[in-house]
């Protein structure tokens, strides 16, 4: 899918999708947060994905997305006891 269809089939006008989703890339100019929920959407990721700082953020929100609630919570739980046997050392 091209960047302008991306744009279209999040619900931006075609005739500005191929300028805007330019401008969002290069950094001239950021999505509103509800555009950034439609694209994200239409690319069945997290909205949170988007705004990650760097890459191993964006990796993790995306493994994180793809668990189960029950897995999220073992997780959760799993890194909680790492943080905490980090204290005690």
């Amino acid at each position: 899918m091209t960047q302008e269809q991306l744009a279209i089939n999040a619900g931006i006008d075609e005739f500005s999708a191929s300028a805007r989703m330019s401008q969002y890339e290069s950094g001239k100019h950021f999505p509103k947060y509800e555009i950034a929920q439609r694209l994200a959407a239409v690319l069945k990721i997290p909205v949170e994905y988007l705004y990650a700082a760097d890459d191993k953020s964006a990796k993790l929100l995306l493994f994180w997305n793809r668990l189960s609630r029950s897995k999220q919570k073992e997780a959760l739980e799993y890194l909680e006891k790492m943080e905490n046997s980090d204290e005690e050392a």
